[in-house]
């Protein structure tokens, strides 16, 4: 048996279209945007090089949170399928 509430299906759709909706867009933007503020061609001094050294560690976890929204659309996809083939939205 599957049990599937229409809150449920709605809080995977919400989900799905919040990460399909430029979520990651954004954080790439976020990203591209880092680098240029942290280029010392750009900005340069002691606040600089502690945001550079700061931004290193902050653009890796935004990378793997881009991997990891990568993963997690792929498995609302597949929930919201399963879920319907097996009749059980509703």
């Amino acid at each position: 048996m599957i049990l599937s509430t229409p809150t449920a299906m709605s809080a995977l759709s919400r989900m799905q279209a919040i990460v399909q909706g430029g979520f990651a867009d954004q954080i790439r933007q976020l990203c591209e945007a880092g680098d240029v503020a942290g280029d010392p061609a750009h900005w340069e001094g002691p606040h600089a090089a502690q945001f550079r050294a700061a931004w290193a560690d902050t653009k890796v976890s935004l990378h793997r949170l881009l991997d990891d929204l990568g993963e997690l659309q792929f498995r609302l996809v597949r929930v919201q399928h399963d879920i319907q083939a097996a009749g059980g939205a509703g």
